[in-house]
């Protein structure tokens, strides 16, 4: 049995790839059809019946397309004839424009609210899915779970997440109760935060008052380690220097970077200026993304996408907090999009808070712009939120990438932050 089963039409298979991807990284099983209902000697039908009949809900992707396919419809009605729960994302449509153009399907799925999926794409959504499948008593699997959603940026934050309706949730009184437990929880659950908050700063302030230097607490960080002022190469034979590195592998002197989507970085070492180059391969031509001065804080986050990135072939830098990402300065366009399978030199000078980017074209697929120079991005950071840090690596939106021949030099001597 599948957990959800996503309807839609095939000119949307590349959104229902995305979201069965997403809820199956957080635990859950999908089925569409793009993947799962070609199965020879079996009919689509019948088995597209009986998915439906056995999960626990239905995510219904609701676009100019949809409306107008008959497949769909089946779909709907027969999801609603076996009481099944709906999710329902609007794509390119308005609510207006889907209840003129399919008023049935409007009285099927009740008062459950439809939300549109945002300009940055299904990833800023899914949180939003997470937490109606959860008010829906659908938990996630703990051995399904085959890697880790970044933070929530602000764009996820905004989106209000899909909920049953008032007619469906009576219906559940395992819900009302639920629903009642709520205020207790919370409640517990912000006298706890709170204690934790006071237990912190009080120990922060007994045992490092006066420390100037971040006050690293990762995995394999030292707290207030002086920064590093000797040169550093790794060319990959392992990652014996790195942690937390899940769905990363080695071989042939890269180091491929995907799966999981959490951030991996460099263990005893911490910088504040250097000088830093890498190559770098784009396995499936969405992006790559690597941080710098990574601490407990937060980092710096830059991100270049290729031609299937999301947005394509862009430069864009973040500030990443716990639980937040946030986009600053301008995303800067390509001036020669990057392809999958190309390889290309990364490289960076930061200089307190400027931070310099360029990169060379050292081998694509199609042997056009080899051995090109280009400029990337010039950032300024006029607060320098982050002084000094680690230096590591991360996927975003389903990235696979592959870094090699990494060299970082620091200054001989280093203003401490």
């Amino acid at each position: 049995m599948r957990d959800i089963f996503i309807s839609y039409v095939q000119e949307e298979k590349h959104i229902a790839e995305e979201l069965a991807m997403g809820l199956e990284e957080a635990g859950y099983s999908a089925w569409y059809y793009t993947r799962d209902g070609k199965t020879p000697g079996i009919s689509y039908v019948n088995k597209e019946r009986e998915v439906i009949e056995q999960c626990q809900a239905v995510i219904l992707i609701i676009s100019r397309h949809s409306v107008e396919s008959r497949q769909v419809e089946v779909e709907v009605f027969h999801a609603h004839k076996v009481e099944k729960q709906f999710i329902p994302l609007l794509l390119d449509i308005t609510y207006d424009e889907f209840v003129q153009a399919k008023p049935g399907w409007d009285f099927v799925l009740g008062t459950v609210v439809s939300n549109p999926i945002p300009p940055e794409g299904v990833r800023a959504i899914l949180p939003a899915i997470r937490k109606s499948l959860n008010e829906m008593s659908i938990s996630p699997r703990p051995h399904l779970v085959t890697g880790d959603l970044p933070p929530a940026s602000p764009a996820e934050a905004m989106v209000e997440p899909p909920y049953l309706s008032p007619r469906r949730r009576a219906l559940r009184g395992v819900e009302i109760v639920r629903k009642n437990l709520y205020p207790v929880v919370a409640a517990i659950a912000l006298v706890a935060a709170v204690s934790a908050a006071i237990f912190l700063w009080v120990r922060q302030n007994r045992s490092d008052q006066g420390d100037a230097t971040d006050r690293e607490v990762a995995p394999g960080f030292i707290k207030g380690r002086p920064l590093t002022t000797t040169d550093f190469r790794d060319q990959f034979d392992d990652l014996r220097h790195w942690t937390n590195t899940q769905g990363w592998a080695v071989g042939g002197g890269w180091a491929e970077v995907g799966g999981a989507q959490t951030i991996g970085y460099l263990t005893g070492n911490r910088y504040g200026s250097f000088r830093m180059v890498f190559q770098l391969k784009l396995i499936n031509g969405r992006g790559a993304a690597w941080a710098l001065r990574v601490s407990d804080k937060g980092y710096y986050l830059f991100y270049l996408t290729g031609a299937q990135g999301k947005p394509e072939n862009r430069f864009v830098t973040y500030i990443a907090r716990p639980g937040k990402i946030e986009q600053v300065g301008t995303p800067r366009n390509l001036p020669t999009p990057l392809q999958a399978g190309g390889i290309y030199t990364i490289t960076i000078s930061v200089e307190q808070n400027l931070f310099k980017h360029s990169y060379r074209i050292d081998d694509t697929p199609d042997d056009v712009g080899e051995g090109d120079e280009h400029p990337l991005d010039e950032y300024t950071d006029a607060s320098n939120v982050f002084p000094a840090g680690s230096i590591g690596f991360r996927a975003l939106d389903y990235d696979k990438f592959a870094v090699a021949d990494l060299m970082i030099f620091p200054p001989l001597s280093d203003p401490k932050p």
